[in-house]
């Protein structure tokens, strides 16, 4: 087994400092990916880094036209209204900001809600950022798989996301060939073992115990529940800080096991449709 650096179990402020340094490794490319972008403004803010914060909130404008990125002008407007008075000569391009987003109303307007509900749905993003950086050290990764995973995690689209955004989702909805290696080397690593939920037949009392929403975003699955202690389904066994809230929320011990994401998919659609059957919508 290849040696790598990155520490197995991280606190959350280490989680996003290696996330944030993973990122900045893109920066340097000619022009830079708004979702990166973006995702480092968030990162930054999080951890109170208004230097670095506002940096990329600069560096973020500068990518926005009428051509190019243009869903992106009302948060940038957002941000860099917060260092209006830090930025000499902003007004201008707040201005510039705000005449794109009137001129392209119907375009915002799809993407408004995708973008205001981000930290719902990219919640562990830093943990999922830290797992691709982690693959790609230990050679599971290529570069231009581990560009792709990076690039997919910090998309942003008008369409509200329907899966979990994981590494183990991107990996399997992408086809790629390092996707099976990806997975043997996350339970043989994490010390994890990896279960197929085919195996077993869900119950209510079991998947009850985590709210569908919670499923459907943060990764996580109750698929049994063995001598009053949960069974429950991740897709990367590292996030610690998701570890600790599904404890908190089932009240009861957990056994976390590793599950593919068409495994995992499957499963969550289950439980809607099981949702959906009880109350009376076929």
């Amino acid at each position: 087994m290849l040696e790598v650096r990155t520490p197995r179990k991280l606190s959350h402020a280490g989680e996003m400092d290696l996330a944030i340094s993973a990122l900045e490794a893109f920066l340097d490319e000619e022009v830079a990916h708004p979702g990166i972008l973006l995702t480092l403004i968030d990162l930054t803010a999080a951890i109170g880094s208004q230097d670095k914060c506002k940096a990329f909130t600069q560096r973020l404008t500068t990518i926005i036209d009428a051509k190019e990125n243009v869903e992106f002008a009302p948060i940038c407007h957002c941000f860099l209204r917060i260092f209006e008075e830090e930025i000499p000569g902003s007004l201008p391009e707040l201005q510039r900001l705000e005449k794109l987003s009137s001129e392209n109303e119907d375009l915002i307007n799809r993407s408004t809600l995708h973008f205001e509900e981000r930290k719902i749905y990219k919640y562990d993003l830093a943990s999922e950022l830290v797992l691709a950086q982690r693959l790609f050290k230990s050679r599971m990764l290529s570069d231009d798989d581990y560009k792709t995973v990076i690039y997919d995690l910090c998309n942003y689209s008008s369409f509200m996301a329907e899966s979990p955004s994981t590494v183990v989702h991107i990996l399997n909805d992408r086809g790629l060939a390092s996707y099976e290696k990806c997975m043997e080397f996350i339970s043989e690593d994490s010390s994890l073992p990896m279960v197929s939920l085919k195996c077993f037949e869900l119950h209510k009392e079991a998947f009850s115990l985590l709210h569908m929403e919670f499923m459907k975003y943060r990764a996580a699955l109750v698929f049994d529940v063995m001598e009053g202690e949960a069974l429950v389904a991740i897709l990367n066994p590292y996030n610690t800080r998701l570890q600790s809230d599904v404890s908190m929320l089932t009240n009861t011990r957990c056994h976390f096991y590793l599950v593919k994401a068409e495994d995992y998919d499957l499963a969550v659609d289950s439980v809607r449709r099981a949702y959906l059957k009880e109350s009376g919508v076929f």
